[in-house]
């Protein structure tokens, strides 16, 4: 599937991703950009996602049935765009490469005859030169319900199945056409998309543009559509008309004496996978902005209080279908960007050497792990794959901070966490410097059935152990203490003896010790 959206972080850059207007010579790509996505009808809270509109889609599309899921994205996050603000949505389309936008009836007091609604609405236009060919793409986004004549015309949709609203919405569409310079029927593309209320509009229009656009030239994407009067049209007619429905969300049965035209892309959460309802769970919880515990009691248990109609539901059933690495061009820059980075282990594990291991970054697949030293006030950065990494040639009895990030390039830009909190390890060479040691026996003094060994003083480190061994009966017995000397007793006269002794010290918990010195033999 050529991939149609994926993410960015900072949505001043829109500026620089405008498409040129006019005329192509190809249908070529825009940049990536970054929309807000709705987590609240009120707009109080957005988080981000990020569409890359490909022209392709629409025109290869032109002559095919069937729902292309890159587009059906693209109609779910626009239709979260235009719930936030009119702003939001001529900006995002603006951005796609679209000109002539225009919207109207955004006003919560805009109605027409018998108090109904217009449903805002934004259009706009791109015109694009294939192979020769002059092709007008049109995008017409619905808003759902916002406002008190919107929830009327709701009301009394259980009379007229929307038609009214969508007549209007269709005629409103015809006269902008209109405004299009070259713009014919049969160069016209339409691309319809909405939630809810919005639904219901993209679809009447469909059914209602036939002087606009060829059936097979229009494309429409709706979420959670009502029923609505379909005039006796056939189902069958109307193959680029795709109604996304949840099981759970009630709406899309309502008004009952209605139907729908074209086809029905259904979900069920208790159909999903287990690995897809991960990837539901991980999308639901970002695009929702919120935490939530699981309840053993409730039928999807992932999920608790699944807020079924919203549209970041929707989007999470389409996002799950994809594999974790796709769903990273969409959300993990966002998440990356708040991570908090964890150092979950620092210790020495050489001469000289540390180790720092990441706890495992979960916002993202494959991430690099950046791990950074302070030496004399500037920091050195390594980069792992693993959550690993090694810093060498460290000063004895220096401390160094460590700390670490996560890093990762999506869509040809490299997104970074914040640094994790720094930790300080203070090398002590002392450890490996015993395992290299090997003690000196100094002397061995005689008594009356005793042997005095004394070694050499060791000062690799701060109060050593001293063990001294001795074989008896061809098996070592030995001593430990502070002083550099050990008194063996009760020995047998005329015997020989064997004699040794190594240091031991016992450091953060662990014992170390060093070579053995060489053997000496002393007899009675």
């Amino acid at each position: 599937m050529r991939r149609l959206i994926s993410l960015i972080v900072a949505l001043v850059i829109l500026s620089t991703t405008l498409i040129t207007a006019g005329a192509a010579e190809s249908a070529d790509s825009s940049e990536w950009i970054t929309l807000s996505f709705i987590t609240e009808y009120t707009g109080a809270t957005e988080n981000k996602i990020m569409l890359k509109w490909d022209w392709n889609d629409l025109l290869e599309n032109a002559s095919t049935s069937g729902a292309n899921a890159d587009l059906a994205v693209a109609g779910m996050a626009l239709s979260s765009e235009i719930e936030i603000s009119r702003s939001n949505i001529e900006t995002a389309l603006k951005a796609f490469g679209f000109t002539d936008v225009l919207s109207d009836y955004y006003e919560s007091g805009t109605e027409h005859k018998n108090g109904l609604s217009n449903p805002a609405r934004t259009f706009a236009h791109h015109e694009i030169t294939v192979n020769g060919e002059t092709k007008h793409i049109i995008c017409a986004v619905f808003r759902g319900t916002k406002s008190t004549a919107d929830t009327n015309t709701d009301v009394k949709s259980l009379k007229d199945g929307f038609l009214d609203a969508g007549k209007n919405c269709t005629e409103s569409l015809k006269q902008y056409q209109s405004t299009i310079s070259g713009a014919t029927k049969e160069n016209t593309v339409l691309f319809l998309t909405g939630h809810s209320l919005g639904a219901s509009m993209s679809s009447l229009v469909a059914c209602l543009c036939d002087d606009i656009a060829d059936r097979n030239a229009t494309h429409t994407y709706s979420f959670a559509t009502p029923n609505y009067d379909t005039m006796g049209l056939k189902t069958e007619g109307y193959q680029n008309v795709h109604h996304y429905i949840n099981v759970k969300d009630a709406v899309p049965t309502m008004p009952a004496n209605y139907g729908k035209t074209g086809d029905e892309i259904i979900y069920s959460y208790d159909s999903l996978t287990d690995a897809e309802k991960a990837r539901f769970e991980r999308v639901y919880k970002y695009l929702r902005n919120v935490s939530y515990e699981k309840d053993d009691k409730r039928e999807d248990p992932v999920l608790g209080d699944i807020k079924e109609h919203m549209g970041y539901t929707y989007m999470s059933f389409m996002l799950c279908k994809l594999t974790d690495e796709e769903i990273d061009s969409y959300i993990a820059p966002f998440e990356i960007v708040k991570y908090n980075a964890e150092l979950k282990s620092l210790s020495q594990n050489a001469k000289g050497s540390v180790k720092a291991q990441s706890a495992v970054c979960s916002v993202c697949q494959k991430p690099n792990y950046e791990f950074s030293i302070n030496k004399n006030g500037k920091w050195e950065t390594t980069t792992s794959e693993s959550g690993k990494a090694a810093f060498k040639k460290l000063s004895d009895g220096k401390s160094y901070s460590v700390k670490v990030r996560i890093a990762k390039t999506i869509n040809g830009t490299e997104y970074f966490s914040p640094w994790s909190s720094e930790q300080k390890i203070k090398i002590d060479n002392t450890p490996y410097k015993l395992k290299e040691y090997k003690p000196v026996i100094k002397g061995v003094k005689k008594g009356n059935k005793k042997v005095t060994v004394t070694a050499k003083a060791c000062k690799l480190c701060e109060k050593p152990v001293y063990r001294f061994a001795i074989k008896k009966n061809g098996k070592w017995v030995s001593t430990e203490t502070t002083s550099k000397s050990a008194v063996f007793k009760k020995l047998a006269k005329k015997k020989t003896y064997k004699v040794k002794v190594r240091i031991t010290k016992k450091i953060g918990g662990k014992t170390y010790c060093s070579k053995w010195s060489a053997v000496k033999s002393v007899k009675l």
